[in-house]
């Protein structure tokens, strides 16, 4: 999995690993896998990345202020954590105090977007396959190859949510327009 040069000057894609766990997904540099991220069980929150420069466990907790924790796997301290938004996007803050911008942009084909503190873009992430997909490119301002890793598992992570939460949400609305129609 380790690469000589940063694998981060050039357009990165997930997707969905065929024939694995339904929700384990892998970030390619071409034909390389150069992180993972899966999740423990199907219905939980708790999933685990994996990159040449470390593995941690992101898990979302909370329920009306949530937030998304990220550890080493074998710590219980804090490494970063994702405050999401009320609509939307949110603040990305780690424990040695560097923070990004969290943005989401797009309705039907959503655009995830990282901007640091000079408001210049961090990494850009274009969802495709109605969500089972993505293309991750980062910007100018990309930080050290770790943070990177990082950014990226953390990103696909929080996107998968919110397409799951939209999915719901949709199930959620459609059902009640059935109830009362009837």
């Amino acid at each position: 999995m380790v690469k000589a040069q940063s694998p981060f000057r050039k357009l990165l894609v997930w997707s969905k690993v065929k024939g694995k766990r339904p929700r384990e997904f892998e970030l390619k540099d071409g034909s390389e896998t150069i992180a993972k991220v899966r999740w423990q069980k199907w219905g939980g929150s708790l999933a685990f990345g994996e990159c040449p420069l470390g593995n941690w466990s992101f898990k979302r907790t909370g329920f009306f202020s949530t937030q998304v924790t990220v550890r080493k796997t074998d710590s219980e301290t804090d490494e970063a954590v994702f405050y999401p938004g009320m609509f939307g996007g949110g603040r990305i803050v780690f424990a040695d105090g560097r923070n990004w911008e969290f943005k989401g942009t797009g309705f039907l084909v959503p655009d995830y977007r990282v901007i640091d503190t000079q408001g210049r873009e961090v990494l850009n992430l274009k969802l495709k396959s109605f969500g089972s997909k993505g293309e991750l490119q980062f910007g100018e301002a990309k930080p050290d190859e770790r943070t990177c890793y990082l950014l990226a598992m953390l990103v696909w992570y929080a996107s998968v949510l919110a397409k799951e939460d939209n999915d719901a949400t949709a199930a959620i609305i459609a059902t009640m327009c059935v109830v009362l129609l009837l």
